[in-house]
């Protein structure tokens, strides 16, 4: 659609004000265009997980913003922060994947993991190794991902812990100095 934004907007701005890529469209490669050129293209990856917005570039009257259709998937589910499907761009390793999700979760820190991976709708376990960020870093990075791949980290011996708040009340009354209920 159009939208009217302040002339100091940027790229990034407009994006938010639109709403963003629906999951149709690409994060990985959202083109400004001007006079029927790209001028500049960015990767919303870079923003959102690395706080990075560098390429960010300033609007201009007339401006479009094209986002093309979502390009490769790659799916990572169990012990991560955000198990989610991720959108790649070129080469990408495990580690890259395991990256973008934050990390293992907390509850799988410091623990032994197994890497996951499907094979013929089966999964198939790819490396087994204590969850410690530079050892992931390390050997996770020489295993690559392709298209429609899902990958699963599993770790046996992490119990999660699930914080739940839980309020009881109490109510006072009769000689007391303040009454009502706690």
């Amino acid at each position: 659609g159009t939208y009217t934004l302040s002339s100091m907007s940027t790229l990034l701005n407009a994006l938010f004000t639109s709403g963003g890529p629906d999951a149709s469209g690409s994060m990985r490669n959202i083109q400004l265009k001007r006079g029927g050129a790209t001028v500049a293209t960015f990767d919303l990856y870079d923003m959102l997980v690395k706080g990075d917005k560098s390429q960010d570039a300033t609007l201009r009257d007339g401006d479009v913003i094209y986002i093309p259709e979502v390009g490769p998937l790659v799916a990572l589910t169990g012990n991560v922060k955000t198990p989610a499907i991720f959108e790649m761009k070129g080469a990408t390793s495990l580690a890259d994947v395991l990256a973008w999700a934050g990390g293992v979760d907390s509850a799988s820190d410091q623990k032994q993991i197994i890497v996951e991976k499907t094979v013929n709708n089966t999964f198939q376990p790819v490396a087994e190794l204590v969850a410690d960020k530079f050892a992931l870093d390390a050997q996770l990075a020489a295993i690559p991902v392709r298209s429609a791949d899902v990958i699963r980290v599993f770790a046996p011996g992490a119990v999660p812990v699930q914080a739940q708040l839980q309020k009881e009340f109490v109510r006072v009354s009769g000689e007391v100095k303040q009454s009502g209920v706690f």
